[in-house]
């Protein structure tokens, strides 16, 4: 049990709702408006930007990964 999620569990029930706070409570992210100029640019990890194409996450300093985006 990671310290300080007991009273989490005890309240839920539900294994991916305990994983999804815990992911949530992580990553605390920022989401900005906005791209990266390549995949290398200048980044801060957990920043969130996104545009009419894509969303962009830095998963590492000045490490860029992006998710197309669709209409369903």
């Amino acid at each position: 049990m990671i310290q300080g999620l007991e009273r989490i569990t005890r309240l839920d029930r539900s294994k991916d709702v305990y994983y999804l706070k815990e992911i949530i409570r992580g990553l605390q992210p920022k989401i900005e408006r906005g791209t990266p100029s390549s995949a290398t640019a200048l980044g801060v990890k957990d920043t969130i930007k996104f545009d009419n194409s894509y969303i962009y996450i830095c998963i590492a300093t000045n490490t860029w990964k992006r998710i197309g985006i669709a209409t369903w």
